[in-house]
């Protein structure tokens, strides 16, 4: 899975890219013209309360391009963000040791120290339980 999420992030930051926005802006209005779809457009402008601009008038964009540019990298800069404070490596290496203690039946000393964490646990009986179910599935299979 560490793997798969870094992949995708190096997708998505290839992605980031003004011909790549440009490619994809062009397929979506050749696609809305396709299936007959009304044409892009920008939405209605909002007079900005003056306590959020001070003084000077709030920003619009004056084109669509502009308008979906600005959606389409907020779009990208928020998932890889998201993407890396959710499968950060040493989350996910904290997972991937706790699995393998539970798959293979035998905790090791990285995932010994990451239970010890966890006051609920007794580690002790936590290997003895891991070493009867391990025989016990042995036994069954």
């Amino acid at each position: 899975m560490l793997e798969a999420s870094s992949v995708i992030e190096e997708e998505l930051v290839a992605l980031t890219s003004e011909d790549e926005f440009n490619h994809l802006f062009m397929r979506v209005q050749q696609s809305a013209s396709d299936l007959e779809l009304d044409e892009l457009r920008l939405p209605r402008k909002r007079k900005v309360p003056r306590r959020y601009t001070g003084p000077d008038e709030g920003h619009f964009s004056s084109s669509i391009t502009e308008y979906f540019r600005v959606k389409y990298y907020q779009f990208l800069d928020t998932t890889v963000q998201q993407m890396q404070e959710r499968f950060g490596k040493n989350d996910l290496q904290v997972f991937s040791q706790l699995e393998t203690a539970l798959i293979s039946g035998t905790v090791s000393e990285a995932a010994e120290a990451i239970l010890r964490s966890y006051p609920e646990i007794n580690v002790d009986f936590l290997k003895a339980e891991l070493q009867i179910f391990s025989q016990t599935i042995w036994n069954f299979n």
